[in-house]
């Protein structure tokens, strides 16, 4: 059980290492790096949105759905 928590571990770093040694000997352009950290970003916030959202859902019944749904709409204009 442990080598496999350190192979995934080590697979799933294995992109920063990466990152680093291809960032360290290649010019990459500032756009390419913003477009990159924008994707990222966006998708740790959509991750960490359905994280919480279905465990405020289940614990919020029918009226707590309501509730948030209005309040995300009304946020997303």
């Amino acid at each position: 059980m442990l080598s496999q928590a350190l192979l995934y571990g080590l697979a799933a770093s294995s992109a920063l290492v990466i990152g680093a040694v291809v960032g360290s000997y290649l010019n990459v352009p500032k756009r390419l790096v913003a477009v990159a950290l924008a994707f990222a970003s966006g998708s740790l916030t959509a991750a960490l949105a359905f994280e919480l959202f279905s465990e405020a859902f289940r614990q919020g019944g029918s009226a707590g759905r309501v509730l948030r749904l209005s309040w995300v709409l009304r946020c997303s204009r």
